[in-house]
């Protein structure tokens, strides 16, 4: 799968700016021939500093860049970024991209996987054994050093 990643910068018009994307601009988008998917940012885009210039950020999905490339081409889906310049007043950004599934590839020892647990790695006193008796062995693979 491939990515365009559209940034829409602070318009001078907010409102302007809503209204013409939902009415106008997403019915066009939503035409581009091979498109997927298509999600938009639900409220301000901000940064984990909290300040961003964007007002908007649409995530359109392809099932490959040079599918992005055709859909966007004058001929076929060129109405959608011709009207850019209807609302876009403080400018947009596009990248485009390949993505790649990272779910079922398993976690670094030590970090959490999927489920939210946490692994215990086998260090030292942190392995959680706990002999009953003086007899009994930690299991393989654990340090049975005592500090």
């Amino acid at each position: 799968m491939a990515q365009l990643m559209v940034l829409y910068h602070t318009p001078e018009d907010s409102s302007a700016f809503d209204a013409h994307y939902a009415r106008v601009h997403i019915p066009l988008a939503k035409s581009i021939p091979g498109l997927r998917d298509y999600q938009i940012s639900n409220g301000p885009a901000s940064t984990p500093d909290g300040h961003s210039p964007y007002h908007l950020i649409a995530t359109l999905t392809f099932d490959s860049v040079d599918a992005i490339k055709a859909g966007l081409s004058p001929k076929e889906g060129g109405a959608a970024g011709a009207d850019l310049g209807n609302f876009a007043t403080g400018g947009a950004n596009g990248r485009m991209f390949v993505t790649s599934d990272v779910q079922g590839r398993p976690a670094p020892q030590g970090r959490r996987p999927q489920d939210g647990r946490l692994r215990a790695r086998a260090v030292g006193r942190n392995t959680g054994f706990r002999p009953r008796h003086r007899s009994e062995q930690p299991p393989t693979g654990t340090a049975s050093t005592r500090l």
